[in-house]
Parts: structure tokens; sequence; C-alpha cells
């Protein structure tokens, strides 16, 4: 007898791995992820790796991340110590 979810768990794995771009429903779908990990570990030990590497691949990417941000904290710490003089 097979696992009821692997059906569902081969589907977001293969719509993860395939993805061309970052959609709104990727969340989604590393959330269910997460459930799957929590609930079935058992049985989702197979995908483990998988799993980490979208995960890690998704989650490291933010399209609302800028690189300028060191450059704020630099303004910010430079501005403090003016502050103290």
């Amino acid at each position: 007898m097979t696992w009821p979810c692997h059906g569902i768990l081969h589907h977001v794995l293969l719509s993860l791995k395939y993805a061309g771009a970052f959609s709104p429903y990727m969340y989604f779908k590393i959330q269910a992820l997460e459930s799957f990990v929590l609930r079935c570990a058992r049985e989702v030990t197979p995908y483990c790796e998988v799993i980490l590497d979208l995960s890690l691949k998704y989650v490291s990417y933010d399209p609302n991340f800028t690189d300028d941000m060191d450059e704020d904290q630099d303004e910010d710490m430079n501005g403090d110590e003016e502050e103290d003089e």
C-alpha cells in the first residue's frame, strides 16, 4: 500500500523544481512541504534532500530585497557617530 499523500507531494516537488520564475504560489508550496515534513516525517524521509534544496533555493530569493540595505546600515552607523560628537 502506498502513502496517500505521495501524489500530492510529488506534484508539489515537480512544480517547484520546474518553475521558471518566482510566483506568488511558491510561498504556499513551501508551506505545504513544511507541513509534509512536520506531519509525515517517516514517509517524507526519502525526499528530504530534494525538499531542502528546493526550499533553500526559493527561501533565499526575496523579490522585495534590495542589495542597497548594506549601504543604508553604513549610513545609519555613520550618522550615529556624528551625533555622539
